[in-house]
């Protein structure tokens, strides 16, 4: 299966902006990076690209409101986060080689096969974009989602296990690790994965990782004092996405005949994020 149109003309027109910007063409791409952002493409990989544009260019304010935008409605991407965080630093971006921009390209294009739900067709695109660039970790984590979408959970467990412990990536890669161990009846290996992750993380998504495989066992009491740590837990950025907590412990209570509590925890998530489908039905 092909990207549909639209995304496929986004994908296009980003990758276009990364050559544009290659050529020295630094006004043009920034135009066209710009234009794509406003239709509504919302890539990481590839923001990230346009973010460092305007930091060559000397337009750090720019650059950083721009990775604050993305983070507002994804406040935990690893890859703008970093971006971010680096901006911050006063470390300039890293420069993008031809083999690096082309593993974009692949990746892009992987990922937006995969959203479709043709996991087991992104897979090729996503080694490649492996292969052509070992350090895009980005790759590494949706090639981990597509290869479990398409029943291969061994060889899933074996790519997230790639991502360092100390990668941005690792809070994201080891609840997706922890979700496949779970199915596997496995849930004892799932919670010491997280616990060990949470111990070097910090992060909140390990934590609702965590509410969710001990809510999946039956262990409620357990899980509800997870969601509440992870509620108290975090950055402000984080705190906006709360709907999914107050969803996952609306959902426990609900499991329990806590109906009261569990209505006030739905309308709360309701509140906090009003188009998710989940939360309306």
């Amino acid at each position: 299966m092909t990207p549909g149109l639209p995304v496929l003309r986004r994908i296009v027109r980003v990758q276009e902006a990364g050559l544009l910007a290659a050529l020295g063409r630094a006004e043009n791409a920034e135009a066209l990076y710009a234009r794509t952002w406003a239709e509504g493409a919302r890539f990481a990989v590839g923001l990230d690209a346009y973010g460092a544009l305007l930091e060559r260019g000397g337009a750090r304010e720019q650059a950083l409101a721009l990775y604050d935008s993305f983070l507002a409605e994804q406040p935990d991407n690893p890859t703008i986060n970093v971006a971010r965080s680096r901006l911050l630093s006063g470390r300039p971006p890293p420069p993008v080689t031809p083999a690096k921009g082309l593993a974009r390209v692949y990746f892009a294009l992987g990922s937006a096969i995969a959203a479709q739900g043709d996991a087991s067709d992104a897979v090729a695109y996503l080694q490649m974009a492996l292969r052509l660039d070992p350090e895009l970790l980005a790759a590494r984590a949706a090639l981990g989602d597509a290869l479990a979408m398409s029943g291969r959970q061994r060889d899933a467990l074996a790519i997230y296990a790639g991502v360092p412990a100390t990668s941005p990536y690792a809070a994201m890669t080891r609840a997706d690790m922890a979700y496949l161990l779970q199915q596997q009846g496995r849930a004892g290996d799932a919670i010491d994965l997280l616990d060990a992750a949470y111990a070097a993380t910090g992060a909140r998504r390990v934590l609702l990782a965590k509410g969710d495989v001990l809510r999946a066992e039956r262990r409620y009491a357990e899980a509800e004092a997870v969601f509440d740590q992870a509620m108290r837990t975090g950055s402000a950025q984080e705190a906006r996405a709360d709907w999914r907590l107050y969803f996952a412990r609306g959902a426990l209570r609900e499991r329990t005949g806590r109906w009261q509590e569990a209505e006030a925890d739905l309308k709360r998530a309701l509140e906090l994020s009003p188009d998710q489908p989940d939360v309306a039905n």
